[in-house]
């Protein structure tokens, strides 16, 4: 059973045991084997998903005049320097690594790059085993009571569910790329008291979850989401 509806197919791929679909691309090529050198895809960045993903290449391009000044909210959605990360993965992944949308990919240490990298590839692979991203990033608990999959993702102004603070809106592209951001995020006593009581909880629960260490005004952490 497709998990989106058949209009939306651009390609399908038939086998004897699987059924492969492709939804929503907005370009579809069929590539010779003998063409790929040639062709731009050629110049895709390291894929997340090998095996045989190489980390320092990887770097490099983050590290290159191309993608060195650029915001990370719009660096690592750039496939020349690493191939496989959208909208959700890059919104969800930013925040748990603790990492602001707004700076810069030079400002990145390795340290940060290789804990980004590590995460956005677990993320990858739980959603390959799970079909989606709906399960990946929330514990079951705090999904089922909010009823949202991801942290950030498509919650611009909402309580963040590790510390309260509401997610602001961020421009961080020519594109006009948005992102909801969580800096030095504080949660304050006595603020919007009708959800005080729920999001201490939901903050607790989900610092377990992440090995957050809380401290009395809240946390420190950074997430986005791209509108």
């Amino acid at each position: 059973e497709w998990r989106k509806e058949e209009k939306k197919s651009r390609v399908v791929l038939h086998t004897d045991a699987h059924v492969v679909v492709l939804f929503s691309a907005p370009v579809c090529e069929l590539v010779r084997t003998d063409e790929l050198a040639n062709h731009r895809t050629a110049a895709l960045g390291p894929d997340l998903l090998r095996d045989d993903f190489d980390s320092d290449e990887a770097w490099r391009r983050f590290q290159a005049p191309e993608a060195r000044d650029l915001p990370l909210g719009e660096a690592v959605m750039i496939q020349d320097v690493i191939a496989g990360i959208g909208n959700i993965l890059k919104s969800e992944v930013l925040f748990l690594a603790g990492i602001h949308p707004l700076r810069t990919a030079a400002s990145l240490t390795r340290p940060e790059f290789n804990r980004f990298v590590a995460l956005a590839q677990a993320s990858m692979r739980r959603s390959v085993d799970a079909g989606g991203f709906e399960t990946v990033f929330l514990p079951p608990d705090i999904m089922a009571e909010t009823r949202k999959f991801g942290y950030t993702y498509r919650r611009r102004t909402q309580p963040c569910f590790v510390c309260g603070t509401p997610l602001a809106m961020v421009r961080h592209s020519q594109a006009r790329r948005c992102s909801s951001a969580n800096g030095r995020a504080r949660f304050r006593r006595g603020s919007r008291r009708g959800n005080a009581s729920p999001m201490r909880r939901l903050a607790a629960l989900s610092c377990r979850r992440l090995g957050i260490q809380r401290k009395r005004g809240g946390h420190e952490g950074a997430g986005m989401e791209i509108i």
